[in-house]
C-alpha cells in the first residue's frame, strides 16, 4: 500500500546468497485499484491464476490476474449484503476433486459467517457455489450474533479448512475465539470454542505432529 495505491510485490529466495531479490518473473510492482477496500488476501490455484479477495462498502469482491499477474480484471461480487467493518479471505484448496478456491467472509448484518467455492480452470465468473454459511447450526441468539470480522485460515493437506474466528457474542459464558472446521466434502463441523476472551487468532497447523493451534491475543484493548 503506498499513498493510497495497493500494489502487488513478488520477491524470490537466491540460495547463492542467502538472501532474496524481486521476482524474475516480475521485478516491478503491479498496481491494484481496491477501491473501498479495508483487507485484502491473496492465493493461487492449481493452473496458476492469483485470486484476491477483499470488500467494499456492503459488497465481498475478488479479483484475478494470469501469471506473472500484470494486471488484475474484476471485481466479481460474491456478496452484496455485508457490513462496512466486515472482512474476507479467500484459500486455495487444491486436493479437492475438482481443485478449487475458496472465499470466506464475516457479515455482520446477517450475523453468520459467509463462503463460497469456485472449481479450478472454471470462467472467472461463473460455477460459483452458493454461500454455504459456514457452521450456522451453531448460530446463536446472543450479543450481536456469531460473525465478527477476525479470521484466519489454515488448509490441510486433504484440503480440510481450519478458520479461526471471532464471534459477536461478546458475552463471557459463550465462545468468543473459535474454531470453524470445513471437511474435504463440503460439510462444517460446529463451531468449537476456543477461548470465551480474546482477539486476533490465528490458525497454524503442523500435521505431521498432529496438532492445531489457534494463537491470539487475551488483551482487546490495543
Amino acid at each position: 500500500w503506498n499513498s493510497g495505491s495497493t500494489q502487488l510485490v513478488s520477491v524470490e529466495y537466491v540460495p547463492a546468497t542467502d538472501s532474496y531479490q524481486l521476482w524474475s518473473f516480475r521485478p516491478t510492482a503491479t498496481n491494484v485499484s481496491l477501491s473501498g477496500s479495508e483487507t485484502a488476501t491473496i492465493d493461487i490455484d492449481t493452473i496458476g491464476r492469483l485470486w484476491l479477495s477483499t470488500e467494499s462498502g456492503s459488497e465481498v469482491r475478488v479479483y484475478t490476474a494470469a501469471f506473472p499477474y500484470t494486471t488484475f480484471t474484476g471485481p466479481i461480487i460474491l456478496a452484496n449484503n455485508i457490513a462496512a467493518d466486515d472482512i474476507t479471505d479467500v484459500m486455495a484448496l487444491p486436493t479437492l476433486n475438482p481443485p478449487r478456491v475458496g472465499v470466506f467472509w464475516s457479515n455482520q448484518t446477517t450475523k453468520f459467517f459467509g463462503f463460497r467455492t469456485h472449481t479450478d480452470g472454471d470462467a472467472n465468473t461463473s460455477n460459483w457455489t452458493a454461500d454455504e454459511r459456514p457452521a450456522s447450526q451453531s448460530q446463536l441468539n446472543v450479543g450481536a450474533g456469531m460473525a465478527d470480522d477476525h479470521m484466519n485460515a489454515a488448509v490441510g493437506s486433504d484440503s480440510t479448512l481450519y478458520m479461526a474466528v471471532k464471534t459477536s457474542y461478546n458475552n463471557s459464558n459463550f465462545p468468543l475465539v473459535s474454531m470453524l472446521v470445513r471437511r474435504p466434502a463440503g460439510t462444517w463441523d460446529n463451531l468449537y470454542q476456543v477461548d470465551t476472551g480474546g482477539t486476533r487468532g490465528i490458525a497454524l497447523l503442523n500435521e505431521p505432529a498432529d496438532l492445531l493451534r489457534v494463537v491470539f491475543t487475551t488483551d482487546s484493548g490495543g
